[in-house]
């Protein structure tokens, strides 16, 4: 869901240049994602019946500007396997100080208060992402984070990791 909707917010941003993809730490490969969350993101007119789950990997950390979790204790355990992820890695709901759970599997009304969470983070990040980051020819990247991480900005989901390439 949060990688549906950060796409959407891009696009409207006037920024569909950005790349913004999901992995898991613990993904069930290949599976698409749980039906009440496809139900839930046709109501808003994103369809992510296509995306299927892959695991998270050395490569990808490395490849990605910025990698946001949903949960604090997964980014403890990416920095854990993988040192060069420090300082690019945050949570979604970092600004709010909150940690969006896991519905897969759980009832629809799990997964209607997932989302509400993630729109919060991802209204909350888009701002920081499209004014402060994307595109600023003039922002050293490593400055630009820092500064942002001071503004305490971080972006997060469940047990999806999203990898933004900016």
């Amino acid at each position: 869901m949060a990688e549906g909707l950060f796409k959407q917010a891009l696009i409207e941003a006037n920024k569909p240049d950005c790349l913004v993809s999901s992995a898991g730490l613990g993904a069930l490969v290949g599976h698409p994602p749980d039906p009440n969350a496809c139900q839930l993101m046709i109501k808003k007119s994103i369809d992510i019946s296509g995306y299927r789950a892959c695991q998270i990997n050395q490569e990808m950390i490395r490849k990605s500007e910025l990698i946001l979790v949903m949960e604090l204790n997964q980014k403890y355990t990416i920095e854990e396997n993988e040192p060069t992820a420090r300082g690019k890695i945050f949570r979604l709901g970092e600004w709010g100080k909150f940690d969006i759970s896991d519905p897969y599997q759980k009832e629809i009304h799990h997964f209607e208060r997932t989302l509400a969470l993630i729109e919060q983070g991802v209204s909350q990040w888009i701002e920081v992402v499209v004014e402060n980051y994307v595109g600023n020819p003039l922002i050293n990247r490593l400055e630009s984070w820092q500064q942002i991480i001071e503004l305490n900005w971080w972006f997060a989901w469940f047990h999806k990791i999203y990898l933004l390439n900016l």
